[in-house]
């Protein structure tokens, strides 16, 4: 029996040989094919958070251009500047992505309210104003 043993535990070691290396290779392989995606991707999130950042400013220079601003409209404005301001998207947090989607949304809000299509994300198309110009 102590042979048989012997050569279970040579097995097993063995295993868990091939194991560690398997994780090790993966893990390489994983930074090394993740690393342009990431990159990829950061920088489709930094371009539409610049975007997010620019179109404000630019609308609350237009409103404080206008003698009375709509008070939800400019409300909206401040809220969507203060989240820009303090946006992380740190990969490891999990609170800026979330305030991403909060920013998002806001700007919808903020589209909706300017009478802005949301198809195409910075077109200010007039929405359809009659039943029969809508389409489905």
């Amino acid at each position: 029996m102590d042979e048989l043993d012997a050569l279970v535990d040579v097995e097993e070691q063995l295993v868990a040989d091939g194991f560690e290396r398997g994780v090790a290779h993966g893990r390489q392989q994983g930074q090394q094919q993740g690393e342009p995606v990431g990159l990829q991707k950061g920088l489709e999130l930094g371009a539409e958070v610049g975007h997010y950042r620019g179109r404000v400013e630019a609308l609350l220079s237009i409103y404080a251009d206008r003698s009375a601003p709509s008070s939800r409209m400019h409300k909206n404005l401040l809220a969507l500047r203060e989240l820009l301001s303090g946006l992380s998207l740190d990969p490891q947090d999990q609170a800026g992505f979330d305030a991403l989607a909060d920013v998002r949304a806001k700007m919808r809000v903020v589209d909706l309210s300017l009478g802005a299509s949301l198809h195409g994300g910075t077109s200010l198309r007039p929405l359809a104003t009659q039943p029969e110009q809508l389409s489905f």
